[in-house]
């Protein structure tokens, strides 16, 4: 997955029942499904329930945001990525 990739990622693209992310702004212009690890699942689960806690969201605003409610830089998407890679 392309950083613009996610960066773009709405609510509504992240399916964790169909375990699978829908991509729609691709580098060729084309959808496609990216299928989900259930632990990547459970993570990505954790990340919505928390973020919603403090910005209640609708399906059409980016899955990724901020502290300030704001979508999320690449460069900021980068480092927490990187972060993620790396565990506890």
């Amino acid at each position: 997955m392309r950083r613009s990739e996610a960066l773009n990622l709405l609510d509504d693209d992240v399916d964790v029942q169909g375990r699978g992310l829908i991509i729609r702004q691709t580098k060729f212009r084309k959808s496609r499904q990216l299928p989900l690890h259930p632990s990547t699942v459970t993570v990505l689960l954790a990340y919505r329930r928390e973020r919603d806690r403090h910005w209640p969201r609708t399906k059409a605003q980016p899955f990724f945001v901020g502290r300030t409610d704001i979508p999320l830089s690449g460069d900021t998407l980068q480092s927490v990525f990187a972060e993620l890679r790396r565990g506890p």
